[in-house]
């Protein structure tokens, strides 16, 4: 089911954001120093928008432990992509 384009901001505006300031340009961050995506829009949202920072922030967290797509743990509907070695990676269900 689509998402309304309020639905859509509430839930991925600012790490929409985020990924529009990484667009063109490499992403090098690491854990000792952000790339210069990450700081432009760190700059620019911290000026323009304080609180969209921690917004931001629990949006990209969000994503990290629920990426979009299906699990495939044991559903007939989803198809299985093959992966280096020949073992199914277990998911995070513990299928």
């Amino acid at each position: 089911m689509a998402l309304t384009p309020l639905q859509h901001d509430r839930q991925y505006g600012e790490m929409d954001q985020v990924l529009r300031a990484y667009a063109g340009l490499p992403a090098d961050d690491t854990d000792e120093k952000p790339g210069e995506a990450l700081t432009a829009y760190l700059r620019h949202t911290w000026h323009s928008r304080p609180w969209a920072i921690g917004i931001a922030e629990s949006q990209l967290r969000e994503y990290a432990r629920n990426p979009p797509g299906r699990c495939g743990c044991g559903s007939e509907r989803s198809m299985r992509c093959p992966t280096p070695g020949g073992t199914r990676p277990r998911c995070r269900r513990g299928c």
